[in-house]
């Protein structure tokens, strides 16, 4: 079933991609690391087409031998086995009948393993473009010397290949030699190679030339919006007439969504389609998207203000599961990525973040509606005595200007019978001000303070 939502379309991927693009407009070739879960799901090949496409480019065949599972991991090729003539039969009766009609060479029913060769990125190179290299010392010297391939992408899937010495050779040896034969930026041919972490050893990023060459990592390309986006996409539409609480709650879901899930945008879609909006259900509903991770990694204590290009080395093995990331300038682990508890990782601060940002919009409309009641009815002495309540909040040389009421002070008001609204206005101002409270001291707040706020706006009053 194809998704209600396109990563390409989302405006944080599409600017990473842009800036791989610049890369390449640059001349110069780009190492880009993505998570082992979007080669996985299909995502890394989606990304790397739209990038290709965007370019002059030639797309570097996988190696014919290798065998690759659903998740674009190439496997060990198993050797062909494969029956040889047998040294059985003397030499005088092979010299005799071998040229007689008919006649087959009796084989072995022994079979041996034959391996397979497998060709290097650079050889599968000159193969699919049949370039002559008799001329140079080795087929990297063609390739660079080939005028055809002049400001071409050599575009590789590095998960396809089997030898991850030979690959970082060919992209260590390539960018050197175009830079020594002083090719320009623009005349250079330069590879673009999408690689897992661990399709490269370890010390190849080291190695590269950084005049030559850029690593790029996916690591912060999803923000807000792009969440947004996902849990507006795959969210179901009500239809018919709905009422305020179902709306209230609605409305505060898709931010809890979109908070709670950060970056991971597979738990973002299951929760937008899944979740019924209750916070009481939220955890359950989190566990069913759970991974196990056994063995794989553990949470990790890291700290939140990490703002690097790549992600920290302790959560690799989870931005390798596309569980880790850096999210609107924060370290993000997704709740999904923790079992069978979520107590340590601050999934209430999160909830607390989502219906902060989705209710005190809310707060502050209506509790302007309440003020304008509440000078209506309240005399001037009352209006005095609930300013003063506020204290000093502006200095002697600030402008003067109306002072806000706020909800406390006037539910002081209300309570010491100061001045009277209606059970409508009073239902609503001290709802707001739970609701407020609440949020205030970074708590969630629960399902029935959502309700009974919802009966209490003014479109849903009986």
């Amino acid at each position: 079933m194809s998704k209600p939502w396109s990563l390409l379309t989302l405006p944080g991927p599409r600017k990473h991609l842009e800036s791989i693009s610049a890369v390449l407009d640059n001349g110069m070739s780009c190492v880009w690391l993505v998570p082992d879960e979007f080669v996985k799901n299909g995502f890394a090949d989606d990304l790397l087409d739209e990038l290709a496409n965007a370019h002059d480019s030639v797309h570097v065949p996988a190696p014919e031998e290798a065998q690759c599972d659903g998740g674009g991991r190439a496997h060990a090729v198993v050797p062909t086995l494969t029956a040889r003539p047998t040294n059985d039969l003397p030499a005088w009766a092979r010299d005799t009948f071998s040229g007689l009609a008919g006649f087959d060479v009796p084989t072995s029913s022994a079979t041996v393993a034959v391996a397979p060769r497998t060709t290097s990125v650079a050889e599968r190179i000159v193969q699919l473009l049949g370039l002559q290299t008799k001329a140079y010392s080795d087929e990297i010297h063609a390739i660079v010397a080939e005028p055809l391939l002049h400001g071409k992408v050599l575009v590789v899937r590095g998960w396809r290949e089997q030898d991850r010495d030979s690959l970082a050779s060919v992209l260590t040896r390539l960018t050197s030699l175009v830079k020594e034969e002083g090719l320009p930026p623009e005349h250079r041919p330069r590879i673009l190679l999408a690689t897992r972490e661990n399709d490269l050893p370890r010390t190849a990023l080291d190695r590269l030339d950084q005049m030559t060459t850029r690593v790029r990592w996916w690591w912060g390309a999803v923000g807000r919006l792009d969440t947004a986006v996902v849990v507006a996409s795959a969210r179901p539409k009500f239809s018919g007439k709905i009422s305020h609480a179902s709306s209230l709650r609605e409305i505060v879901a898709i931010d809890v969504i979109t908070e709670v899930a950060g970056p991971d945008l597979s738990l973002a879609e299951h929760l937008a389609v899944s979740w019924d909006g209750l916070i009481s259900s939220l955890s359950n509903e989190i566990a069913a998207a759970t991974r196990d991770l056994t063995g794989e990694c553990h949470h990790m204590g890291v700290q939140p203000g990490h703002s690097g290009n790549r992600p920290p080395q302790e959560l690799r093995p989870l931005w390798r599961l596309a569980m880790a990331d850096l999210w609107e300038h924060q370290l993000r682990v997704s709740p999904a990525a923790h079992r069978p508890k979520r107590d340590g990782i601050g999934l209430n601060t999160l909830i607390w973040r989502g219906q902060n940002r989705a209710l005190m919009p809310i707060v502050d409309e209506y509790r302007g509606q309440i003020e304008m009641s509440f000078r209506k009815r309240a005399s001037q002495a009352v209006l005095t005595d609930v300013t003063q309540k506020e204290g000093p909040r502006k200095s002697a040389l600030a402008q003067p200007r109306r002072t806000v009421l706020e909800l406390g002070a006037m539910a002081w008001a209300i309570s010491s019978r100061r001045v009277r609204l209606t059970q409508a206005d009073n239902e609503l101002l001290f709802s707001l001000l739970d609701v407020r409270n609440s949020l205030a001291h970074l708590q969630p707040i629960t399902d029935e303070m959502i309700e009974r706020l919802a009966h209490a706006l003014p479109g849903d009053r009986h």
